[in-house]
């Protein structure tokens, strides 16, 4: 599975509270794929009850599953998430290109796109049709982004749908895409009930926040209020989802 799915960026940690004498020996036997971090003692904090416990962890950084890993039903989210982070950041990855290209990729993956576009219409004399594919890859990236911050809206995270769109409008600062993403978040600006709801979002993000960084007990006393600010909304099941997996850690911490 990690094998397979690592050149789409998948990343794979196991975590252990053995020693990393114990760790080392098992290594020497088995052959390990991915790194494993001794002496952990995150298992309260996620809300481990067993083990093996596993745990899929989305772009945004929030947990999307969890459970026992042979009880399977994780296996088909994995190429949907892979799919959405790639669309997360500013970034934009275009695989393989000719040499002329070769800048124009490097500034894209860096979330450079003002220079990636200005570099690939240089390489129009050297590569016209690859340099034509690419800006017309880029722009394809752009629409995608736009509409993973739109998929965020419509579960009422105006705040982060917001913060997203006002990374992609740097990172596309100078060309008409920026216009785009600071069209639509100024639309939402100018609702009443997306203002209203990013307000409520942003405290969500806040408690997540609080939640990861071992006050879970704080955050889901905080998303349990947000919940019921938040009833009848869109964002509510989100608020909820994050209350349950807050109370969970809050529950196994000592």
């Amino acid at each position: 599975m990690f094998r397979e799915f690592e050149p789409q960026g998948l990343v794979m940690l196991a975590l252990t509270d053995e020693s990393t004498g114990t760790v080392e020996r098992f290594m020497e036997n088995n052959e390990m794929p991915y790194p494993i971090g001794c002496g952990a003692k995150s298992a309260r904090a996620y809300g481990v009850q067993g083990i093996p416990s596993a745990f899929l962890i989305d772009a945004d950084g929030v947990i999307v599953w969890q459970g026992h890993p042979g009880a399977g039903g994780w296996e088909g989210m994995i190429p949907k998430l892979l799919a959405a982070a790639r669309d997360a950041g500013p970034g934009w990855d275009p695989g393989e290109v000719p040499e002329a290209l070769a800048k124009a990729a490097a500034a894209a993956r860096a979330g450079k796109m003002k220079e990636a576009v200005k570099l690939a219409e240089r390489a129009r004399k050297a590569e016209p049709a690859a340099a034509e594919s690419f800006l017309a890859g880029l722009g394809e990236a752009a629409d995608r982004k736009l509409e993973r911050a739109r998929a965020l809206a419509a579960e009422g995270r105006y705040f982060e749908a917001g913060e997203r769109l006002r990374e992609l409008e740097e990172a596309f600062k100078g060309t008409d895409w920026a216009a785009r993403f600071s069209e639509q978040r100024l639309a939402w600006v100018k609702d009443k009930q997306a203002k209203a709801l990013a307000a409520l979002d942003r405290k969500r993000v806040q408690a997540n926040a609080d939640a990861r960084s071992g006050k879970a007990a704080k955050a889901a006393k905080a998303l349990a209020k947000l919940a019921e600010e938040a009833a009848g909304t869109p964002l509510e099941a989100v608020v909820r989802a994050d209350l349950e997996r807050a109370r969970k850690t809050a529950a196994a911490a000592p």
